[in-house]
């Protein structure tokens, strides 16, 4: 199913790069063929406003990281490269959030479970009574009703040997993972 959508996700944001490139011309060409897609999605929001956000957001990729030693996931939004180094592996985007407030919206924060490598993200600032990550916070701001061009992004658990792991995604069914639930949704990713 993740292959699917990130086959989705790309077309999308193929979509969204054709037509600030149509729109700009061919003088933009060399900078929009970069890979930052928020850039080219926040672009192309502002030249088209069929493909308007609510005020305020600024769109900001949100990846979705798998770490193979601790079969641990975590999702995030900036210093990828520095997390690839410490040997996450980056699954993709799986849509957009904003890395700044909006009416409409609400924070997702980073936490970490009592179980350890257990990443996980929450709406409660406070990590549901687990652990508040020093050097992690605010991942970013998701819209709290499904809006146009949003899509649900879910919380689901399972146990791995024996240890809770945390994933996110938009899929229902949880991937299909074996004894998996999904705890329901964060929140709204743009597309």
């Amino acid at each position: 199913m993740f292959a699917f959508e990130e086959m989705e996700h790309f077309v999308k944001s193929s979509l969204l790069s054709i037509s600030l490139l149509l729109a700009v011309g061919s003088a933009s060409v060399a900078h929009a063929s970069g890979t930052d897609l928020a850039s080219v999605a926040n672009a192309a929001v502002q030249m088209d406003p069929s493909l308007a956000v609510p005020a305020g957001v600024t769109l900001a990729e949100l990846h979705r990281l798998y770490h193979p030693r601790n079969n641990s996931h975590m999702i995030i939004h900036y210093d990828i490269a520095s997390w690839l180094r410490s040997g996450y592996v980056d699954e993709g985007v799986i849509g957009f959030v904003s890395s700044t407030p909006f009416e409409g919206g609400h924070a997702i924060r980073a936490c970490l479970s009592h179980t350890p490598y257990d990443d996980f993200t929450s709406t409660d600032m406070n990590c549901e009574g687990q652990v508040i990550p020093p050097y992690r916070g605010i991942i970013g701001y998701l819209s709290t009703v499904q809006l146009p061009g949003t899509a649900p992004l879910y919380r689901c658990a399972y146990a791995w040997k024996g240890k809770l792991r945390h994933f996110d995604t938009r899929d229902i069914g949880c991937e299909g993972i074996s004894g998996a639930h999904n705890d329901g949704p964060q929140g709204y990713v743009f597309m």
